[in-house]
């Protein structure tokens, strides 16, 4: 109990939650099992076309460096389309059409960390998810590694705890964004606009205001436990 996260009470009720997590698991399903497999399919003679290998007898003739070096670039790429896509669905003229449907969510959930609207599933998730390897002409499997990574996090960010090792390894590393900063976003409707890492947070102030909420809240415990 003491890994939850979360400043404020959920202003969802049980019901209203419950029926908010039955619209996510239809949306998940059909996503799934009918949406990624036929973009799949029409992306397969454009992946061919980048130099994307698919067999196991490739696969033996690539190294470990060749696999690290897709992984961390894939993840820039990520982050920085993420951040911006994300940033922008924040525009007045473009959250209440397009990003709100994310921000049901006020203490997000895991299993509502791909509830969007398909305009954001493009923008802030597919392309920026792919672009990375198909740039690259990243094996499959490395493809398929980092699309494991990327749905950790994802997960991670949005389960609501902050985990231990090795539930989680995203809050161990370096310059990584935590949960409790992505579930401070959904509190707040505000900064911490990024998808794996702190850098553009960091470059653009947009976590300004969560480092100062941490402080006011610290000095508010500590003064809380002087009296």
């Amino acid at each position: 109990e003491d890994r939850k996260l979360g400043m404020k009470k959920n202003p969802l009720s049980v019901e209203e939650q419950n029926s908010l997590m039955h619209q996510v698991r239809i949306k998940n399903l059909r996503s799934h099992l009918l949406i990624i497999p036929a973009v799949s399919y029409f992306l397969f003679p454009i992946a061919e076309a980048q130099g994307v290998l698919m067999d196991y007898a490739s696969w033996q003739a690539v190294d470990w460096w060749t696999v690290a070096r897709d992984i961390l670039v894939s993840i820039a790429v990520n982050d920085t389309g993420f951040y911006w896509g994300h940033r922008i669905l924040h525009h007045p003229l473009l959250y209440s059409r397009f990003h709100k449907q994310h921000h049901d969510f006020k203490h997000p959930q895991a299993e509502g960390a791909e509830w969007a609207h398909p305009l954001e599933d493009a923008l802030c998730n597919i392309v920026p998810t792919i672009l990375g390897p198909m740039l690259l002409g990243s094996h499959l499997y490395t493809v398929s590694a980092f699309l494991a990574l990327r749905l950790w996090k994802a997960s991670d960010a949005h389960n609501g705890y902050t985990l231990p090792f090795p539930l989680s390894i995203f809050h161990q590393w370096p310059g990584s964004l935590s949960g409790e900063m992505h579930f401070y976003h959904h509190e707040v409707n505000q900064g911490c606009f990024g998808a794996f890492t702190l850098f553009w947070d960091w470059a653009t102030g947009t976590d300004v205001t969560f480092y100062a909420t941490k402080r006011q809240l610290a000095a508010s415990d500590q003064l809380g436990r002087a009296h």
